[in-house]
């Protein structure tokens, strides 16, 4: 019988080298695979999502979370009401278009008393990727800001839309700044931009000044938002934050019901919006392309 040769044993060695090298790797990523699934355990177990969103992942399988946040008042069952009725007709968006038909806008309530879900419209390119939530507004009794961002759910969100009226308060800050440490990519929407460019103007008329453009008015409030976001009052105790042009919508209900012309100035960012949004929700195909929106 032959004796292997040097070759065959060098051979051998290298072959059972390479075995115990691909068990280590196995192991090491079963024993990961292991630890990361304990890690999401423990995480869901402290911060638990809530009924009504499981209840929305089973109604509603495989579609991400619009979620819409803010303090009582600012108008965010008027944003989703726009957004379910109006984006039925983005396709002229993508199509070049110019106008677009008048939307069908009712009121749902000043307040919004419990997490509420809605879908879009069956014309709109979302109908089947995503879902909104419209969530109470913070600073009530019934739903204290202490607890706002982990009551509503923040955390399992696909995208928030942070909705404020006058003035940033003290939960958009806690809001704005909760998102990122969840990769929720965080979206500032302005609204009631009608009662400013009105207010504007009786201001200035009222210090005998000549009134701003309606167009002035706009940037003004953009302007006013980040400021206002990096600057808080210091005995407010609230952080700073540092809040992108291009992540602040300024819009208004009543512009967006009698404005046709999506290239008007007073409609452009709440159109920008919805495209932003499709984009988010795109990107919750995987994680590394959400991270990129986040």
């Amino acid at each position: 019988m032959a004796k292997p040769n040097r070759h065959q044993n060098e051979a051998d060695l290298q072959r059972r080298h390479e075995q115990q090298l691909f068990a280590a790797q196995d192991e090491g990523a079963r024993k990961a695979l292991a630890e990361e699934k304990e890690r999401k355990r423990k995480f869901e177990q402290d911060y638990p999502r809530t009924e009504y969103q499981k209840q929305a992942m089973k109604d509603h399988p495989n579609r991400a979370q619009v979620m819409i946040c803010g303090a009582c008042g600012t108008g965010k069952s008027k944003l989703i009401n726009l957004l379910m009725q109006v984006i039925g007709n983005v396709h002229a968006l993508g199509r070049g278009d110019r106008t677009v038909a008048r939307a069908a806008v009712s009121a749902l309530g000043e307040c919004t008393e419990r997490p509420t879900v809605y879908t879009f419209a069956e014309a709109s390119p979302l109908f089947h990727l995503a879902i909104m939530i419209d969530t109470p507004g913070a600073g009530t009794l019934l739903v204290p800001e202490d607890t706002y961002p982990r009551m509503i759910g923040i955390r399992y969100a696909t995208i928030v839309l942070l909705v404020v009226a006058d003035r940033l308060r003290a939960i958009d800050h806690k809001i704005y700044k909760e998102c990122p440490r969840h990769r929720v990519p965080v979206l500032v929407v302005r609204s009631k931009m009608d009662n400013a460019v009105e207010n504007a103007i009786a201001d200035a008329e009222d210090a005998g000044q000549e009134p701003p453009t309606a167009e002035q008015t706009y940037e003004a409030a953009r302007a006013n938002v980040i400021s206002k976001a990096a600057n808080p009052p210091a005995e407010s105790g609230v952080p700073a934050i540092q809040i992108p042009p291009e992540r602040i919508y300024l819009t208004s209900r009543n512009y967006v019901k009698g404005i046709h012309d999506v290239a008007d100035f007073r409609v452009r960012d709440f159109y920008r919006l919805f495209q932003d949004i499709s984009a988010a929700v795109a990107n919750e195909v995987s994680r590394d392309a959400r991270r990129m929106v986040a």
